[in-house]
Order: C-alpha cells, then sequence, then structure tokens
C-alpha cells in the first residue's frame, strides 16, 4: 500500500533516496513484469505473458470475461503508445476458447482456474480499464494523449526508480490517468458573473509548502544565487532595463492568482521546480524568467526540447499552464458569459435606482 508521511497536519506522499535518471535496468523491469498485478492490486486472472511486435504483453481477464492486456515498456512514446493499443485490441478480439488455448497449463486447466478466480471475486468485483500501461520514461508526446483517452479504458502508470546512499532500490509506480486539479476560474460555485466581480482566494497545487516566496530583493542571497542588477527589477516585478515584461499569457493567468503558486517541471524523466508570481515572472532558483521556455532552461541547466507550457504544472499532477492558457482564451471567447454579466449588472443598478 502507498506510503504517507504526516507534515504540519496533512498527508503527504513519503519519498526516499533519490530518483534514478538513468535507463531502467531490464532486471527491475523483469521484476515489475513478475509482480505487476501485485503492485497495480488489480483483480484479474493471468492467463499468460506473449511477445508481440517484440514487446512482452500479460494476457489477463477480470471476473466479467473482459480481456485485460498490461504492459511494462522502459520508455514510452507516442509510437510505443500507439502500438500498445493495437495489440489489445487484437487480443480484446480473441474468442474465449482462443484465450484459454494460450494458457500454458491448458485449456482443461483454464477452465479449472479461471472458475476457481471468479468464485474468489466479492460480488460486482470488474476493472473498468483494459489496458494498463507501464513506463519509466514518458515522453511529452504520449502524455498530451492521455487527455484524449480518458475515459476509454486506457491506464498508464509512471514508474520511478529511487535509490539510497546504501545502493538499496525502491519502485514507486503512479497512476497518471487521473482527473486534473480544477483551475481557479472553474471550481465549483464561480460563475461568470462571480468571475467579473474579483478572483476568490485559490491556493494552487498539491505542495504544502505553498508559502509566498520572498522576492530576492527583501532577503540575503543564498551561496551561489545569481543577483545581477539586471534581474533586480524584475524581482520587484518591473520591466528589466531591455524592456523585458513577463509573457502576456501569464500575466493573464496570474490575474487570479491571489499568492505565489508553485510549479513543477518533468520533461522526460527529469524534473525541476519553480514559483510563479502574481506579476507574471517565473522564479527559478531566486532568479525570475518571463517566460516557460526560460525558466524550463535555467532548471535544466540548458536548452530544452519540448513544449515548456505543457512540462510546467500547478504542482505534480495539477494542471498544466498550456491547460491554463487554453481555459483562459476559452472563457474570453464566450462573449454571452460577459454579456450576461453586463444584463445582471444593470438589472442590480436599476434596481437599486428604484
Amino acid at each position: 500500500m502507498p506510503l504517507f508521511e504526516f507534515d504540519a497536519g496533512q498527508l503527504v506522499p513519503a519519498q526516499v533516496g533519490h530518483a534514478v535518471t538513468d535507463p531502467v535496468q531490464p532486471a527491475v523491469l523483469d521484476a515489475v513484469r513478475a509482480q505487476v498485478l501485485e503492485i497495480l492490486r488489480l483483480p484479474l486472472f493471468p492467463v499468460t505473458w506473449q511477445d508481440d511486435d517484440g514487446a512482452p504483453r500479460l494476457t489477463a481477464m477480470d471476473a466479467t470475461g473482459q480481456v485485460v492486456s498490461v504492459e511494462v515498456h522502459e520508455h514510452l512514446d507516442a509510437a510505443a503508445l500507439v502500438g500498445a493499443l493495437g495489440r489489445a485490441g487484437r487480443s480484446a478480439e480473441q474468442g474465449w476458447l482462443d484465450v484459454a488455448r494460450s494458457y500454458p497449463r491448458g485449456v482443461g486447466a483454464f477452465r479449472r482456474d479461471w472458475n476457481a478466480f471468479r468464485e474468489a471475486q466479492p460480488a460486482g468485483t470488474t476493472v473498468a480499464a483494459r489496458v494498463h500501461i507501464i513506463a519509466a520514461h514518458i515522453d511529452d508526446d504520449a502524455r498530451q494523449a492521455l487527455d484524449a483517452l480518458a475515459g476509454a479504458g486506457v491506464v498508464v502508470h509512471e514508474l520511478v526508480v529511487r535509490a539510497m546512499s546504501s545502493g538499496r532500490l525502491f519502485v514507486d509506480v503512479t497512476e497518471l490517468s487521473v482527473p486534473v486539479a480544477p483551475l481557479p476560474w472553474l471550481l465549483p460555485g464561480r460563475t461568470p458573473a462571480a468571475i467579473e466581480q474579483g478572483p476568490e482566494p485559490v491556493a494552487l497545487g498539491d505542495s504544502p509548502d505553498d508559502a509566498p516566496a520572498v522576492p530576492a530583493t527583501q532577503r540575503e542571497a543564498t551561496p551561489g544565487e545569481e543577483t545581477s542588477e539586471e534581474a533586480a527589477p524584475a524581482a520587484r516585478g518591473e520591466a528589466t532595463p531591455d524592456g523585458t515584461t513577463p509573457d502576456e499569457d501569464l500575466r493573464s493567468i496570474c490575474a487570479d492568482l491571489q499568492e505565489p503558486a508553485p510549479l513543477v517541471w518533468v520533461h522526460n524523466g527529469r524534473r525541476g521546480e519553480a514559483t510563479l508570481r502574481p506579476d507574471g515572472w517565473i522564479v527559478v532558483g531566486g532568479r525570475p524568467f518571463p517566460a516557460p521556455e526560460e525558466a524550463a532552461s535555467a532548471v535544466a541547466g540548458g536548452q530544452v526540447t519540448g513544449d515548456a507550457w505543457t512540462a510546467w504544472r500547478f504542482g505534480e499532477h495539477g494542471p498544466s499552464l498550456r491547460e491554463a492558457r487554453e481555459e483562459l482564451r476559452a472563457h474570453r471567447a464566450r462573449p454571452r458569459n460577459r454579456s450576461g454579466g453586463l444584463r445582471r449588472r444593470e438589472r442590480r443598478r436599476r434596481a437599486a435606482s428604484e
């Protein structure tokens, strides 16, 4: 079962050691495959492991007789994701006898073992997802495809190997296809009229460390932190001498922020943290940056590829900056909401005058 740490009155996922960014050892992947149903805690009857297109895949069945495919990958990109879906589709088209014939102990043993499995399951036990994929390194294009697969019976789990100084290895498997945390302007009760009247205080992110960041100009520089004269105006929320200001979309997103919000950057197995200030600057290591791309380069220590707007998120599993930007643009594109708010204010003004 998951392990949590009790901190400041809250339970947060416990993490031991440091994440290993190198490719996962084949022996670790083999161990995960051998115990994959225990790791995912899925009530499935394992039928057989088979190698399709060079990808080991477990064919299993739930208590209703639905065929479920499980795959474990070291690296998952869009092509690998499509391939896994194709293999799962072919398995789902198999008849009962075809599945039984693939059972290593034969059709007769399959009948006995399958019936024993079903009788041991609580009434109503089912597994909604027909495809489960575990991957250690997941490309951005594959992550973006998960939104389109939401509700389609496809679940992707991220595998993280953590190492301690003693050499001990721990494996953490987390489901990625979970509902995205609500954006501030989509919280229950936030009607268009309420949005026009002003934002409600909202704490974004799922980190317990949401305390407002102290601007670099109001504290002593930590060892190794850069505090150039050029960065000082940005630290005060002003434009830099060359006229640089935060990205316009960032400033629009921050219009709903009441306090600095923690950001998490995850890209190709690498992770970084920053703070998004209400004035639109992204602060990394005490230095403010005007755009997600520049902040991502600061975290990675060099130029990075991929969509930085998607890689930066409000908390580990919260909405991305891209989602925040798209929701804001969609809200602006609804003229009926704004006109409705004007009509309501006009009715209130008339009622007050009468």
